[in-house]
């Protein structure tokens, strides 16, 4: 199966390994179809490796980007270091400077519930104990991080693995704020006035 050998190939690069199931077999079967490709037929070795390029350089441009350090990661989880998880998310590294304002911005309005859409680690660094939180990403290893940090941190929160551009909004219980740090380079057209 087609399918099955790209998604294989494309897990093996570690930085994609933490994207769901299903939002990595979407992807490459909005891949295949894009390019009118046909599973059924046979396909050789060295297109196979191009299909795999391919993907993951659209993964990457949701995802992967945002990874710095895995191996500082792995250490920091063990260790429960959270600033130290941070520190290995490219998006949340940028933000680091500005989190202390971003926390104060949130006291100001005082949300009894904030959702946070294509989180990445936020959450480590604003969710609190004085309101509810739903942290929404495709990157199933994060928010088990995440759900980890609610857990001991006895915060009211809960972080679930989802493609934030496929949520029926209108279904989701309302949230006093929302919070949506780089997500919106990331709707194609395919995903805008929907």
């Amino acid at each position: 199966n087609l399918v099955k050998r790209l998604k294989e190939d494309i897990q093996k690069k570690e930085e994609l390994s933490g994207i769901s199931e299903d939002i990595l077999e979407e992807s490459i079967n909005k891949y295949l179809q894009k390019n009118r490709i046909n599973q059924d037929q046979p396909i050789k070795e060295k297109d196979i490796k191009f299909l795999v390029k391919e993907i993951r350089d659209y993964l990457r441009l949701m995802h992967g980007r945002f990874q710095v350090s895995l191996k500082q990661r792995k250490k920091a989880i063990k260790s429960k270091d959270y600033g130290s998880i941070l520190a290995s998310h490219r998006s949340t590294l940028e933000r680091k400077s500005i989190y202390e304002e971003v926390r104060e911005l949130v006291n100001k309005i005082s949300p009894k519930s904030i959702i946070d859409i294509a989180c990445g680690l936020n959450p480590l660094a604003i969710a609190r104990k004085e309101y509810e939180y739903l942290a929404i990403d495709i990157n199933q290893k994060e928010i088990e991080i995440i759900n980890s940090f609610f857990s001991e941190e006895r915060i009211n929160g809960k972080a679930i693995c989802e493609d934030a551009r496929k949520i029926d909004y209108d279904k989701v219980k309302k949230y006093d704020l929302c919070l949506m740090f780089k997500f919106l380079d990331f709707i194609d057209d395919s995903h805008k006035n929907a």
